[in-house]
């Protein structure tokens, strides 16, 4: 269990920087978001925005992993609780509880879920790079994620 937090971490961490922010940096192209891989720093702890984005990413990243293995790495349950928090939950908390801390722009709820989208495809891609080849190979054969409860097979 620690390592999957771990590993998703790490995997959550790497892709708002490698998956999200370039497709926020997209929108801001065509005015339809903010700027991306801001550096001003934000409260409550004075690091600059796109650390305390990246900091998040890697939480929700070892959250979302941890979720789905409980339900066996079924790639239905992948994409269904990967959109569900990955798209719409992230959103859902900036526009309650992070846009009026820090006096921000109120995010657009129908265009903020295509940047977390690309972040939740972004983990599960780096997450299973970080899978040991045993591990990748059962889950390239049987079409499903392999369960940290199955190592005896």
């Amino acid at each position: 269990m620690a390592r999957r937090l771990i590993f998703g971490f790490a995997a959550g961490f790497i892709a708002v920087l490698l998956f999200q922010q370039p497709v926020v940096s997209l929108l801001h192209a065509h005015n339809m978001g903010p700027a991306a891989f801001v550096t001003q720093r934000v409260p409550p702890f004075g690091l600059p925005r796109i650390t305390s984005q990246a900091l998040v990413g890697g939480v929700l990243g070892g959250l979302l992993l941890l979720i789905v293995d409980r339900k066996h790495g079924e790639r239905f349950w992948l994409f269904t609780i990967g959109l569900a928090l990955g798209g719409f939950l992230p959103g859902l908390m900036v526009w309650l509880a992070v846009a009026p801390v820090e006096h921000q722009w109120m995010p657009n709820l129908f265009l903020d879920p295509i940047p977390n989208a690309a972040w939740v495809f972004g983990t599960f891609l780096i997450y299973r790079g970080f899978l040991p080849r045993r591990e990748l190979a059962t889950w390239t054969r049987r079409g499903t994620q392999p369960s940290f409860r199955d190592r005896s097979k």
